[in-house]
């Protein structure tokens, strides 16, 4: 529930697990000497605007691993069921007292947290259930920003089909007549859509790799379009 004074908080639910259908094992592979999960904890966190951030894993002993490792980032840990992700998000957002939830998908490296902050100052201040730059897809893929309003995520969950509690967001964008969504400004930068910023496959990792290879010391501190940057330069450069 929100908290008593009625004050927003804003927490950063990241959903991971170990058994990723396309690649296994992706949120602990290294990415410069760390995890791939810290990578993206540790760009969330530089968020101005979110309160706390936790990991949302399931509760299979397969995931112990994970649940352990959170504890080593200092991060609250959220376990529930497998395909039901919606609730585990939820559950976790209310555990917290949150009023906003903001969804980080543990496989993409490069979230942004300014454009993170700029999609939280637009939740609070049209207090719509749900900010998104997704609608349409303007952005790399791995840098999406979805702010959730919890009061909302709450009266909606029961009418989920379970392909809706699978991909969390699903449902609002299917019923935009019940919602109030709000779109983050289009990025400026043609070509980005088509810019991939996550590990989804295994030929997602070297990708990845070399891109925080090229980033060294900013590898924390680039934003979104300097990383896609380098990805349309290799793309521009002919074939050897």
């Amino acid at each position: 529930m929100p908290r008593a004074n009625s004050q927003p908080k804003v927490i950063g639910v990241l959903i991971a697990r170990m058994d990723s259908a396309r690649l296994q094992g992706k949120v602990m592979m290294e990415i410069e000497g760390r995890p791939l999960i810290d990578l993206v904890h540790a760009r969330a966190s530089r968020s101005k605007l979110i309160d706390q951030i936790a990991i949302a894993t399931t509760d299979r002993p397969c995931d112990d691993v994970l649940a352990e490792h959170a504890a080593k980032l200092q991060s609250d840990v959220w376990r529930g069921d497998l395909t039901d992700v919606a609730s585990r998000v939820l559950r976790c957002a209310e555990a917290l007292s949150a009023s906003h939830v903001v969804r980080i998908n543990g496989d993409s490296p490069f979230v942004d947290p300014d454009l993170i902050d700029a999609g939280i100052s637009l939740a609070l201040e049209s207090e719509a259930d749900l900010v998104t730059n997704l609608m349409p897809r303007s952005y790399p893929y791995g840098v999406a920003v979805e702010v959730i309003k919890v009061a909302a995520f709450r009266r909606c969950l029961p009418l989920f089909s379970p392909a809706n509690r699978e991909h969390v967001t699903q449902y609002f964008y299917q019923n935009p007549d019940d919602i109030s969504i709000r779109a983050l400004p289009l990025a400026e930068r043609p070509g980005l859509p088509d810019v991939r910023l996550t590990i989804d496959e295994p030929g997602d990792v070297s990708i990845i790799r070399s891109l925080a290879a090229k980033l060294g010391q900013r590898l924390v501190l680039a934003g979104y379009d300097e990383v896609a940057s380098l990805v349309l330069k290799r793309e521009e450069q002919p074939p050897a």
